[in-house]
């Protein structure tokens, strides 16, 4: 459940910081690419990802005519989970710097404790990566002009969190 609340709680605090502006949040069930395309008739493996949490500013630029692949994310938001961790930081994070040339800002945000990881794209094209550990740090998406405090994306989840609790 801490995860459904965090993930709600960032989604919130972008809503309400991108109201007014070219850009839009989205929640997990909208598809990313991620790959090359199809592998085959029968598989699109590795071809696209549903991030927790996915900004686009502008008009999407879909994959195809049926409008389900965003091709144009500007930053990425993952909550963390002990099954999805590795995968998040790894295989997925390399895959959305390599298909996503319009991504500049992705997200890892731990679900037991106050823990934020903030990877932002420099203009050399590599990737710079700022930490935020505490209820009173923040940490800011200069692409979106969003600056989310960890306060509120752990807010309410402290209750069902112990491990959190004792930061506030």
């Amino acid at each position: 459940m801490p995860h459904g609340i965090i993930s709600l709680n960032i989604g919130t605090q972008l809503n309400i910081q991108l109201k007014g502006t070219p850009c839009f949040a989205v929640t997990k069930d909208t598809k990313v690419r991620s790959g090359l395309g199809l592998v085959s008739l029968r598989s699109v493996s590795g071809m696209f990802s549903y991030p927790d949490i996915l900004v686009v500013c502008g008009e999407p630029e879909y994959f195809d005519d049926q409008g389900d692949i965003i091709m144009n994310p500007t930053a990425i938001v993952e909550v963390l989970s002990k099954s999805t961790e590795a995968f998040d930081r790894g295989e997925k994070f390399q895959r959305h710097r390599t298909w996503n040339p319009s991504l500049y800002d992705y997200v890892l945000v731990t679900q037991d404790k106050a823990l934020v990881e903030h990877f932002h794209r420099n203009a050399d094209g590599g990737w710079d990566m700022h930490e935020a550990i505490g209820l009173t740090e923040a940490i800011t998406l200069a692409s979106i002009a969003c600056t989310l405090k960890l306060a509120d994306i752990y807010d309410e989840s402290n209750s069902l969190n112990p491990s959190t609790t004792g930061e506030r």
